[in-house]
């Protein structure tokens, strides 16, 4: 399992004018890494009230490095992780995450990720 977070209270949030749709996060594996599944803790997630404050990944695209690519609907409201499991395991050295679609939100227009998971297990 790999981790990627900030910090406690934090999130990666794509910062530009509107919503993020188009916006990429993009990780890299150094040694390249197999990817199986990995599970996302959509929204500002410090505590209930950014969450619902700040918009959510409605749809994404995946895009390794290998050249595999798909693209995933992730529920609203969430549960505490929005997993995403590929279509059989890629192996890679880049990851990149594109917002398509958003959930819109009570108050900022920004969408934000709080964690994302690579490879987590069942129950997680």
């Amino acid at each position: 399992m790999l981790r990627f977070q900030v910090a406690d209270g934090t999130a990666w949030v794509e910062g530009a004018p509107g919503n993020g749709v188009g916006k990429t996060l993009s990780l890299e594996f150094i040694p390249p890494l197999t990817v199986h599944n990995m599970a996302l803790l959509p929204g500002y997630c410090a505590s209930p009230e950014p969450r619902l404050a700040n918009g959510r990944p409605a749809r994404v695209r995946l895009e390794l490095s290998d050249g595999a690519t798909l693209e995933r609907e992730l529920p609203d409201p969430p549960p505490l992780t929005a997993a995403i499991q590929l279509d059989e395991p890629r192996r890679g050295h880049r990851l990149d995450l594109t917002i398509l679609e958003f959930h819109p939100v009570e108050r900022w227009d920004d969408t934000a990720v709080s964690e994302v998971t690579i490879n987590y297990n069942e129950g997680y």
